[in-house]
C-alpha cells in the first residue's frame, strides 16, 4: 500500500471505557488513486461504471508506487 500518504507519529485513541487502535492516516496508495479519480477522463464524462473507474485509478495508483520503487 506504500506506507501512510501523510506520515505522523502514530498514536493510541483512548477513551474512559475502551481503546480504539492505532491511527496512521490514508495509504498513499489510496492517495494516489484518489488523485487518478480526480483527472479520470470517463468518470468526468460519466461513460464508465464507478466500479470499472474504481478498478482503472487503482491500476494508476499501483503503477505509480512500481515507480517509485523502480526509482529508488
Amino acid at each position: 500500500n506504500g506506507g501512510p500518504a501523510f506520515p505522523h507519529h502514530a498514536y493510541q485513541i483512548e477513551t474512559s471505557m475502551s481503546k480504539h487502535g492505532i491511527f496512521t492516516g490514508m495509504s498513499l496508495r489510496d492517495y494516489f488513486a484518489g488523485a487518478a479519480l480526480s483527472n479520470h477522463r470517463y468518470w468526468q464524462n460519466g461513460r464508465e461504471p464507478l466500479n470499472e473507474c474504481a478498478a482503472d485509478c487503482y491500476a494508476i495508483a499501483d503503477a505509480m508506487l512500481k515507480a517509485r520503487k523502480e526509482d529508488a
